[in-house]
């Protein structure tokens, strides 16, 4: 789900790691929250890292984990852009 905030919008996301390859997969239809997958294992931080690389390179502003460090349930802070801007950014 994408909330708007007055600090940015909210992504709820879960992240499915071991993957061939990053890729957003999409919105689930179910639980509303952002599917996208990760190269990296759980492990360290791994995960979380290459998230914020590949979303903040994707969406070109800051991208923040608000929630959920140690769990593939996240809720992620995009400063800088609107619902529709990071639904177009994403392709979603």
């Amino acid at each position: 789900m994408f909330t708007q905030t007055p600090f940015g919008v909210v992504i709820d996301v879960h992240v499915i790691t071991n993957a061939d390859a990053f890729s957003i997969v999409g919105v689930d239809e179910w639980t509303k929250e952002l599917k996208i997958k990760v190269v990296s294992e759980p492990k360290k931080g791994k995960a979380n890292r290459e998230l914020l690389a590949h979303l903040r390179k994707v969406l070109d502003t800051e991208v923040k984990i608000i929630s959920g460090l140690g769990s593939n349930k996240k809720r992620i802070l995009v400063e800088g852009l609107t619902i529709d801007e990071i639904k177009n950014k994403l392709r979603i």
